[in-house]
């Protein structure tokens, strides 16, 4: 693969940006070839200065029988630039080479607040943007998410899988369900992945249970409605309505209605925290066990603060404490363990001890992990085989 314009351009003129990607992708991969163009263009976005432009609309011209299906782009889109979603449009190029992709889009800039000085725990809008932006601190990002989908599809291959299970309404309300090879119904594990709530999807995330599995457990990978295209109220209600089906349904399906054991990482943290506040009281409470939060938003105060509250459908007139777990009482019998990569941002140490200090008062346990030589999205390879993998194993193996 090689770039024909190896400078793509990036113009901003005022607050209006205009922008563009060619590319030769003639020996390319489709995911390839989509993940080279919207690469480039977020590398030049970073070497403009512009990184908090506000995307309008694009346009992807793409060769003559190799034009890309809608929900393909918005996917890769979505891994690069999460909820920041312009109208996109894609469509056969009609002319040139044929196997020349073009990409050219409008943006525009929002204002920039850093010169009215600290506006949460000491930092400015621009430093608390940094220190919730894991992408702009941890390196080799957009290669550990393409390995994630690599080795979630072959996953999802090399093993016995329920796909698809719907659980709600919605088109996004499935799950896919592995079961161990164990002669009785075992506990069952809940996995809620990460992508602030905007990006991603359970087929990059389902390797991170394969210990799980062969540990003999059951597993129950959850996707979820995205941001914007809903808020962030709706997917907490479609969480819990995952919980309630999958109590309803533990006895037919082959695993055991009682200790289970909810994981999340990053926003799959927070909604794996409020699917355990959702049950307390409810007949689904004996069912949730364990909790295992790694590097998760547990208050959502600062999030209201920077300009993705708009995305996520954040304010604080619409009761946002209620859809922060740090506000909320989960069930006295959860046994929860927070974790956090040591080499993650302060905030994302703050919120996890904050958490932990918070739920102490409710459950009888509650114990932190410091993952040590990792960020926020390495952490993840401790569940795989490592710490984390023991600490879940740990939840789940006691009631």
């Amino acid at each position: 693969m090689s770039i024909v314009n190896s400078t793509p351009f990036v113009r901003r003129v005022g607050d209006s940006v205009a922008f563009g990607v060619t590319a030769d992708i003639s020996h390319a991969e489709p995911d390839d070839a989509l993940e080279m163009v919207f690469r480039c263009l977020q590398d030049a976005i970073v070497d403009a200065s512009v990184g908090d432009i506000e995307f309008v609309d694009a346009d992807l011209r793409y060769p003559g029988g190799r034009v890309p299906e809608a929900a393909q782009v918005e996917r890769m889109w979505r891994q690069h630039f999460a909820g920041n979603i312009p109208l996109l449009r894609v469509e056969p190029s009609g002319d040139g080479p044929g196997g020349i992709a073009e990409l050219t889009g409008r943006g525009r800039i929002g204002e920039r607040n850093s010169a009215r000085g600290p506006i949460f725990a000491g930092f400015d809008e621009n430093e608390l943007g940094w220190q919730y932006s894991p992408i702009l601190w941890e390196s080799g990002v957009p290669d550990i998410l393409a390995s994630w989908r690599r080795r979630g599809l072959e996953h999802i291959a090399s093993h016995d899988v329920r796909a698809d299970l719907r659980y709600g309404a919605d088109k996004n309300a499935v799950l896919d369900l592995y079961l161990p090879r164990t002669p009785e119904p075992r506990p069952l594990a809940i996995f809620l992945h990460g992508g602030y709530f905007q990006m991603m999807d359970k087929a990059d995330n389902g390797h991170f249970t394969k210990g799980i599995l062969d540990s003999g457990f059951a597993v129950a990978v959850l996707n979820y409605s995205l941001c914007p295209d809903v808020g962030l109220a709706d997917i907490v209600a479609q969480v819990d309505e995952a919980c309630s089906w999958l109590y309803a349904n533990a006895h037919d399906l082959g695993y055991r209605d009682s200790g289970a054991v909810v994981i999340g990482h990053s926003a799959g943290a927070h909604l794996a925290a409020m699917m355990c506040a959702g049950v307390r009281g409810k007949p689904e409470e004996k069912f949730l066990g364990g909790f295992l939060g790694v590097s998760g938003l547990y208050d959502l105060t600062p999030l209201l603060l920077m300009p993705v509250a708009s995305t996520l459908g954040l304010q604080r007139a619409n009761g946002f404490r209620g859809l922060s777990p740090m506000f909320l009482a989960p069930p006295a019998n959860l046994r929860a363990i927070v974790a956090v990569g040591a080499q993650e941002s302060s905030e994302f140490h703050v919120q996890t001890e904050q958490l932990k200090m918070q739920w102490a008062s409710h459950v009888g346990e509650v114990a932190s992990l410091l993952v040590p030589n990792v960020s926020h999205f390495g952490v993840m390879e401790h569940l795989v085989e490592g710490v984390l993998l023991d600490a879940a194993l740990d939840l789940l193996g006691q009631e």
